[in-house]
């Protein structure tokens, strides 16, 4: 099973990749999130193998994330 976290700011957008990834029953979406941030305390308390990343996102944006996941979480594939 891949775990899978999705990051955008747009709810109807997370909400379409969820149902679409989650036809596959060799995904799993572990969670969600809207900013850099949450992405950051999702990963804290959920192991994922890959982060589906927004790059234009507030607070904390993809590139930024991208810097923080790889420092901290360098087994979490990335796909922006």
């Amino acid at each position: 099973m891949i775990k899978i976290i999705l990051a955008d700011d747009h709810q109807i957008l997370l909400d379409g990749i969820r149902a679409i990834l989650e036809q596959d029953a060799e995904l799993e979406v572990v969670g969600t999130a809207a900013n850099g941030l949450q992405v950051l305390e999702l990963l804290k308390k959920q192991p994922a193998d890959v982060l589906l990343l927004d790059m234009m996102m507030p607070i904390m944006d993809g590139l930024e994330t991208t810097m923080h996941v790889k420092k901290q979480f360098p087994e979490v594939n990335i796909l922006i």
